[in-house]
């Protein structure tokens, strides 16, 4: 015997992630189909049956899992239909039966019933309307066939006309039935009476009654457990009073033989013409159309004939399958017509937990898309809130919080600690990784023409030094992509005119490959650089329209917001917690002076756009189409990734610019400028004293006040102090304190 078997079942790929959305599919039998199209890895699922008792059917392992031989018709169709055929066995118990009893006993019911079972099925009457509200209230598509066919099977079993009313809900004016039918139903008892005491069978009638009898003894237990009165007496089972059915071990007789037969045609085709037979259906099953010639069905025949005379092996045309397009289109958030598809807790929580992952770590709620991209984070609080509609039905059918318990539930899903850690950075399994590939890896799209992308850089690259700043573009940009865990260090200032397209390169050039939420387009510094900054997570900050009121003034700020490894967020209500910068910057700008670029500056990369673009307005439209066009940035993500970067270096390499020139001259601080207004003013002093001076504080600080004044500063000069302090600082300035105070000593450095 048999005990043990194991198949793989290759269910279509494409459709396995919805099938069980479909509204047709019972909402009883959804969280069973998810959980099998869950099971399928690597196009196919692996199904074990085993011998839940010695003699009979071999049953699932997992019966909570619908594969093949528990699913509905259609849903089997639907994933199978398309590669596989469905084998069954014609009548297969009737058959059984009459090679059983012919020649042996009288069994002309039996016989007619399986020669002629098509012309038995239209002599019966069904009402067509009962057949459409079944179906609807079932979401089945049971045709009158169905229904005969389950009458007949019924009364193979022990049943009558009465259980299969109730089976589908059928009255009495609802049928005809022919005398037949009668007959048949004395003629199988007849028969059962006669098969069950063949010696052969007797282990099986043994196995039988023995469950019966413990089924009836607990049944009998749970009665006098659950009495109303207790002062009635317990119920007694009575051995002399327990009946056993013949239909009953008849039933288990069939279905042991059917499972014989189905294994023989198994070593048959498996061993001898290596078909691959991918799921056991009781009394049929499916093979894969690649690996089984439909001749050999005949062949098949006539080797179970030797021993089985009027067994059978049709192919069997699958049911009709599901109309995929009526599945609703899912959000890519959470989607509360998708949480409400199955009433269970389990498969509530198992939705829920794709969106929503609890962090210990900051203490927080982590909210994702369905692509895994972070959208939000929140306590909580506000998790209770924002979800208090969601509910399940417990076992007792009643309706409950679900959110409340799954917030309590201690085997909801939780880590240790927020990381947002890029490739090549490694992240524990117990912590969440927040990074989750650039957008454009969830991006399908093919090769398309990206020059437009390309001449546009070559604009923005400016007039001056422009086949190197071009190439500089497209080295950061890459390096950007292809490296983000690695900051570049450089800032990049776009100067030109309003309208030029200096913003179509800073916001959307790396937008769609990146995602938008992994860039932050602001004009104000404050959202950047203030306290409440929620700049975890991003890769790209676009600082638009720097007008050098606001820059100047965090000019130290920034520069180290360019270059620093680690970041402090703190989002609104939620503990702030370190985490490790990855951002890199860029500026735009129609203020020359909008940030201090001193002459050793390796920070910033300042690039004059070239602005003959300016109200072109047709250009814009096609450049912003192809900027929107997943085909087209797909093709320059895939050109920026293949990029050499060898020994590449964003500080190292910045090829020189008029601009940077320009503000460098621009960016010398007023006490460095005061000097060089002094080498001009003292020049005759200077000259006499082999270019050296000395002059109290006071007295230095004196002339600084009519410097200021003179160059036309409006703003109040510096204290006395901090004039003090700056002025030593400078090259060539020497300060030395005496008794009678301080005196600077200020060499004029002579340059080429």
């Amino acid at each position: 015997m048999t005990s043990n078997l194991s198949l793989v079942e290759f269910p279509d790929p494409s459709l396995i992630s919805t099938i069980w959305k479909h509204p047709l599919i019972h909402d009883s039998q959804k969280l069973n189909i998810k959980k099998y199209c869950d099971k399928c890895i690597e196009g196919n699922v692996k199904v074990e049956y085993y011998m839940k008792y010695d003699y009979g059917r071999l049953q699932l392992k997992e019966p909570n899992s619908f594969s093949s031989v528990a699913q509905s018709k259609s849903v089997r169709a639907t994933l199978f239909a398309n590669t596989e055929y469905d084998i069954d066995i014609v009548g297969c118990h009737q058959n059984i039966l009459l090679s059983l009893c012919k020649g042996f006993v009288e069994c002309q019911n039996l016989e007619f019933y399986c020669n002629n079972r098509n012309e038995i099925i239209n002599s019966i009457i069904i009402d067509d309307n009962c057949i459409d509200i079944y179906n609807k209230t079932n979401n089945d598509n049971k045709t009158k066939k169905d229904y005969v066919k389950a009458l007949f099977t019924i009364i193979m079993y022990g049943g009558n006309v009465a259980t299969w009313q109730q089976e589908f809900n059928l009255l009495t004016e609802n049928f005809k039935l022919t005398p037949f039918v009668n007959d048949f139903i004395e003629e199988i008892n007849m028969l059962a009476d006669v098969v069950i005491n063949l010696p052969q069978y007797k282990p099986i009638k043994i196995q039988v009654f023995k469950k019966e009898k413990a089924k009836q003894i607990q049944q009998i237990d749970y009665q006098n457990a659950n009495k109303k009165d207790k002062r009635k007496k317990d119920i007694v089972f009575d051995v002399d009073k327990f009946h056993l059915k013949s239909c009953k071990v008849l039933s288990i007789i069939l279905q042991d033989i059917e499972r014989q037969i189905i294994l023989d045609a198994f070593a048959f085709l498996q061993i001898l013409h290596n078909v691959t037979i991918t799921s056991y259906n009781y009394d049929g099953f499916q093979v894969l159309k690649s690996t089984f010639n439909t001749d050999l069905i005949s062949i098949l025949n006539k080797e179970i004939a030797k021993k089985w005379k009027f067994i059978e092996f049709i192919i069997k045309p699958f049911s009709p399958q599901l109309d995929m397009t009526l599945i609703p289109e899912s959000i890519p958030v959470i989607d509360v017509n998708e949480f409400n598809l199955i009433d269970s807790y389990e498969y509530k929580k198992s939705y829920i937990e794709k969106f929503v992952i609890h962090c210990q770590t900051p203490s927080m709620y982590i909210i994702l898309n369905v692509d895994g991209d972070v959208i939000n984070k929140t306590t909580s609080a506000k998790l209770l809130d924002s979800y208090k509609h969601f509910k399940y039905t417990d076992e007792e059918g009643k309706e409950k919080s679900f959110i409340n318990k799954w917030d309590g539930d201690s085997n909801k899903r939780s880590l240790s600690k927020y990381e947002y850690n890029p490739p090549p950075v490694k992240t524990p399994s117990y912590n969440f990784n927040a990074w989750n590939g650039w957008a454009m890896d969830h991006i399908d799209y093919k090769k398309a023409d990206t020059s437009r992308i390309y001449n546009h850089i070559r604009f923005m690259a400016g007039l001056s030094n422009t086949e190197d700043v071009y190439e500089y573009l497209l080295n950061w940009f890459a390096w950007c992509v292809q490296f983000p865990a690695l900051k570049t260090m450089v800032c990049l200032i776009f100067y030109g005119k309003q309208r030029s397209g200096k913003s179509c390169i800073a916001e959307n050039l790396l937008s769609i490959i990146m995602g938008k939420r992994k860039i932050m387009v602001t004009g104000s510094v404050d959202k950047i650089f203030g306290k409440h900054s929620d700049v975890g997570n991003k890769h790209l900050v676009v600082l638009n329209e720097a007008n050098g009121k606001e820059t100047k003034n965090i000019h130290e700020v920034i520069k180290d917001a360019i270059s620093r490894e680690t970041v402090i967020t703190e989002p609104k209500g939620i503990d702030a917690f370190e985490s490790t910068d990855y951002i890199n910057y860029i500026m735009t700008t129609n203020n020359i002076s909008a940030v201090d670029v001193p002459s050793d500056d390796s920070r910033f990369m300042p690039i004059a756009v070239n602005n003959c673009l300016i109200g072109n307005i047709d250009y814009f439209k096609e450049l912003r189409a192809d900027m929107d066009n997943n085909d087209v940035m797909g093709s320059f993500y895939d050109d920026l990734m293949k990029r050499d970067l060898t020994g590449w270096n964003a500080c190292t390499y910045r090829p020189m610019t008029d601009l940077k020139k320009d503000m460098v001259e621009l960016s010398i601080s007023p006490y460095q400028e005061f000097i060089n207004w002094l080498y001009i003013e003292l020049s005759t002093e200077f000259n006499d004293n082999n270019n050296i001076i000395s002059y109290s504080g006071a007295e230095l600080y004196y002339m600084f006040k009519r410097f200021w004044s003179e160059v036309g500063r409006f703003n109040q000069p510096s204290t006395q102090t901090k004039f003090g302090i700056e002025l030593k600082r400078l090259d060539g300035v020497e300060c030395k304190r005496s008794s009678s105070g301080v005196k600077y000593k200020i060499t004029r450095i002579i340059t080429d």
